[in-house]
């Protein structure tokens, strides 16, 4: 059956800084500390009081329909978000309102982990069962060329701005906690592989594993200009990420 809809998921953030213990409510499964509240509105206050994520995807998502009425192919897009509103729920029935019976779905999220794509996805299942529509997953953002090409013109009109300078080029992606079983495998995987990709297309070259006395690594500190792989955000669990 060909999709007549497309769902837009994404991981939320709060719309206003009233939103921010509640958005946290539902990340954690928990009320959280007023403590751990208050330092995070502080950084979203540092950004204008809010998450730009929801802005962002319904933006995106008008831009979708646009280009696929365009092509001669009309269909409805809604943005769901997993933690916050629009919620996937409201999402997928808001499409099966407007007719759709086969929904096609895109991951926001570029990079494959369990604490997006898993809840995105039990979350959608839930919701295509109380709906009765049918949804199909689309590859991987971040596997697509033309994803990657994006990243490595950014690079490259960077490195241009810049050229003559001492440079270094950092890498960076969401960190995640280190679980009993490690780290997720396939989130690791990917963002390695798509850092050598955008850095191969700009002439730096390919990774590899670096041991460091604390630890282990992924870049090139030999290339022409030297790139690392890195996370950031670590979350406010106290165990290791």
């Amino acid at each position: 059956m060909r999709a007549d809809g497309v769902l837009l998921s994404g991981f939320g953030g709060p719309d206003c800084p009233d939103a921010v213990g509640p958005f946290m409510r539902n990340l954690t499964g928990r009320e959280p500390e007023s403590d751990v509240v208050e330092r995070v509105r502080a950084r979203y206050e540092r950004i204008g009081g809010c998450s730009p994520l929801r802005e962002t995807a319904v933006t995106l998502g008008g831009l979708v329909e646009a280009i696929l009425a365009d092509a001669g192919t009309p269909v409805p897009v809604a943005v769901g978000m997993r933690y916050w509103h629009p919620t996937i729920e409201e999402a997928v029935t808001s499409l099966a309102s407007s007719g759709a019976q086969c929904i096609a779905h895109v991951s926001l999220s570029p990079l494959e982990s369990a604490v997006t794509h898993a809840r995105y996805r039990e979350a959608i299942d839930a919701a295509a069962r109380a709906s009765d529509v049918r949804v199909c997953e689309t590859a991987s953002l971040s596997a697509l060329p033309a994803y990657r090409r994006a990243h490595a013109e950014a690079l490259q009109a960077a490195l241009d701005v810049l050229s003559g300078a001492r440079v270094m080029v950092v890498f960076t992606a969401h960190s995640l906690p280190v679980t009993a079983s490690g780290m997720d495998e396939t989130y690791v995987s990917q963002f390695r592989s798509l850092c050598d990709d955008v850095a191969s297309m700009v002439g730096l070259g390919a990774g590899a594993e670096m041991v460091f006395a604390d630890g282990v690594a992924w870049g090139n500190l030999a290339a022409k200009v030297p790139w690392v792989a890195c996370y950031q955000s670590r979350g406010a669990r106290g165990d290791k990420w």
